[in-house]
């Protein structure tokens, strides 16, 4: 009973088994400006080039079709100065991440940009497009919604919750240990626990990347919906594969429902917005700064 007033007053009970749902107070968006000033300050300082990739910048299109290119980053050849600037190496601690401060201020690398290389990294290794899993990870940055912002202390906290039943879900990432468990089977981390994910944010962001590569196998090859399919796989990340492809409305199926429809919380309607809000943002930080080339 302790344990479980000490969960409640850090307002971790009844987080969301996989991502967030409606909060009052909670931040909306970033912008693009915020999102790329830590590195154009330092691309610019570091002579890395900053010019634009040759890239549609939108979230990839048309919607309705698996059939669409995946977008690929590549490391530019002058971004080696600014990457070790912004301490992206893949020993960036577990410290660095929980003990920093709001997104964009960190001295680490801000959260969860500092993280960026790692981002791209995995993203490519699990086929899905490096600016999915940063949207996602910016959706999920807090343990209780996004202004309680994830610390060592707080995901301690998740993991004797998880032991006494009230939580199901951790990490960088706040994925439910039933995900955890599906997504590392076959997979290099098949070994790891899910109570792992609250001191290693690289192992969070590796199972985030290959969370959102199954949910893109488990969609139709055609849908009648008009979201792209990115958006639902983001949507499946938040509240599952079932609830996203009533949602996609498979073609020759089930008519498209709206997310408000599926889920009454109206938890994927604000997730989606997120995305789409963030996207330019988050392709400004990864296609746009110099370190990486971005091609379809």
């Amino acid at each position: 009973m302790l344990a479980a007033a000490m969960l409640a007053a850090a307002g971790v009970i009844g987080a969301a088994v996989i991502g967030p749902g409606l909060a009052a107070g909670r931040p909306t968006t970033i912008s693009q400006a915020d999102a790329a000033t830590s590195f154009n300050a330092t691309i610019s300082n570091n002579g890395a080039d900053a010019s634009a990739s040759q890239h549609d910048p939108g979230i990839t299109g048309p919607a309705g079709t698996l059939s669409i290119p995946t977008l690929v980053a590549t490391p530019a050849e002058k971004s080696t100065a600014a990457d070790q600037l912004l301490n992206l190496d893949t020993s960036l601690s577990a410290a660095c991440y929980y003990n920093s401060a709001p997104p964009f201020t960190s001295a680490c690398g801000a959260d969860p940009v500092g993280f960026t290389r790692i981002v791209v990294y995995y993203a490519t290794v699990a086929g899905i497009d490096p600016r999915l899993l940063m949207a996602v990870l910016f959706n999920e940055r807090g343990v209780h919604w996004q202004w309680l912002p994830h610390t060592q202390f707080l995901e301690d906290l998740r993991v004797l919750g998880q032991a006494l039943g009230v939580i199901n879900s951790g990490g960088l990432a706040n994925m439910s240990q039933q995900s955890f468990d599906q997504v590392k089977q076959g997979r290099d981390f098949a070994d790891r626990s899910w109570s792992d994910l609250a001191s290693d944010p690289i192992l969070a962001i590796e199972a985030a990347a290959y969370l959102l590569h199954d949910l893109e196998g488990q969609l139709p090859a055609t849908w009648t919906s008009t979201y792209k399919r990115d958006e639902l796989v983001a949507m499946g990340y938040n509240r599952g594969p079932v609830k996203m492809n009533l949602v996609a409305g498979p073609a020759g199926g089930s008519p498209a429902q709206a997310p408000d429809q599926v889920d009454l919380s109206g938890g994927m309607s604000w997730y989606v917005s997120q995305v789409d809000a963030n996207w330019p943002g988050i392709d400004q930080l990864i296609c746009q700064s110099g370190l990486y080339t971005c091609s379809l």
